[in-house]
């Protein structure tokens, strides 16, 4: 079933205004006007802590509006804050569009702003980002066009209202205030929202939902590698073929040992081989996983696909500088930095598409593009493991998931199952 991205995701407030006094969910109340359209909306919070949390841990707001006012005045449209040195103010100048889109986040001079300029007489919807780890304020309009301040500086408003414990929106007291604006959405979130998630509610983008059930293989490897006797029951996918589980001396059949957290790799000996060809040899495919890497000193692979035509296999892995994609002689490399850590975990998303453009993904951001055509040697796929002959560099760490799609994967679906997996164990 079709899905937005954030559908699962916690919103602190959420009012699609269609009358003018309502009591929502988590303590807010609205009161307003004789009119939603054109008035004044107040909402109170009887959990202040929601205001103060979105100063102090970040967040984000989502607003639509119709400013109707076009006189040269700068007219205050939106407010909210906790005191004085925690607030938030929103205005705009009618004969232009401009606005002051304002953040104050202790005292002294620590305000951040980030302007964009809004069409008068049409529907505006503006999203803003506060993260206070990094002293960020983003906006955005209409689901692009960021506007990004990372210093903070002396106050842009003569005046802010002092209703403080409120949202505001619409009438706003400390100075000039619209007269005329129309409000549709308003929705506080109590996370940041990324620059794909913005452009996803603007647009109302909708996708496929990407499950195991939809992949050519998928093998839930939340257990514990240790030749134990308990047993898995699940085996996920479309795969028909026989999953072996080696560490050199014994095998048995996959599924195997039950433990809570994932199938660890030794580095040495232990892999898994999916028998016969998991990815065609030409075509789309996407292969994703959720791993940790305790050591890539040396190269560590987490799935191959050869045996005798060299020229032909495929390797996805990590080596001591570049998490890769490699099809033939051609290699996708992300230089990672410390975007990962021995012991940390981490997702990646990386294959091609039926035009053979080829892309990696860490962590649900694209990291890397390019093109191949190369065939797919049609072996057995080897998990855990790295296959350049005469190499055979196998994984150390841990795998937590590990799927295999015959279709390219979106952007917006890398990150959906980076979302997904990340919150699929208490690591």
């Amino acid at each position: 079933m079709p899905y937005p991205r954030t559908e699962s995701e916690k919103v602190a407030v959420r009012e699609q205004f269609s009358s003018a006094a309502e009591t929502l969910a988590n303590g807010w109340s609205i009161s307003a006007g004789s009119s939603v359209l054109g008035g004044s909306l107040n909402l109170s919070a009887q959990k202040e802590h929601q205001l103060l949390n979105f100063f102090n841990a970040g967040g984000s707001i989502r607003l639509r509006i119709t400013p109707n006012d076009s006189d040269a005045t700068f007219r205050r449209m939106f407010f909210m804050g906790v005191d004085t040195n925690f607030k938030m103010q929103l205005g705009v100048l009618g004969s232009t569009g401009g606005s002051i889109l304002e953040l104050r986040n202790g005292s002294g001079n620590n305000y951040y702003v980030a302007n964009q300029t809004l069409t008068i007489g049409a529907v505006n919807e503006i999203v803003l980002v506060w993260d206070p780890n990094t002293a960020k304020l983003t906006s955005y309009i209409n689901g692009s066009s960021a506007v990004v301040d990372t210093s903070a500086g002396s106050a842009g408003w003569g005046g802010y209202d002092t209703t403080y414990g409120t949202i505001k929106i619409g009438s706003i007291a400390g100075g000039s205030s619209v007269t005329d604006m129309d409000t549709d959405l308003f929705e506080m979130y109590s996370r940041l929202l990324t620059a794909e998630e913005v452009a996803d509610l603007y647009e109302a983008t909708t996708f496929p939902e990407i499950d195991d059930s939809k992949a050519t293989l998928a093998l839930p490897l939340r257990t514990q590698y240790d030749n134990g006797s308990a047993q898995v029951t699940d085996h996920e996918g479309t795969f028909s073929g026989t999953i072996t589980v080696g560490d050199g001396t014994t095998s048995s059949t996959y599924p195997t040992q039950l433990a809570p957290k994932g199938m660890d790799f030794d580095g040495v000996n232990d892999y898994l081989e999916a028998s016969g060809p998991v990815v065609a040899a030409t075509g789309a495919f996407t292969v994703s996983a959720l791993v940790r890497a305790d050591d890539f000193s040396v190269t560590r692979g987490i799935c191959g696909q050869y045996y005798d035509t060299i020229g032909e296999r495929l390797d996805i892995g990590l080596n001591s500088t570049n998490a890769f994609l490699q099809i033939g002689g051609t290699v996708l490399n992300y230089a990672y930095g410390d975007n990962i850590q021995a012991g940390h975990i981490f997702h990646i998303v990386t294959g091609r598409d039926s035009s053979n453009n080829t892309y990696l993904y860490i962590d649900g951001v694209l990291r890397a593009s390019g093109t191949n055509a190369t065939n797919v040697d049609q072996q057995a796929m080897m998990i855990g493991r790295y296959t350049q002959a005469a190499v055979n560099t196998l994984w150390k760490g841990a795998i937590y998931t590990f799927r295999v799609f015959s279709e390219p994967l979106s952007a917006t679906q890398a990150k959906e199952l980076y979302n997904r997996d990340r919150r699929l164990l208490n690591f």
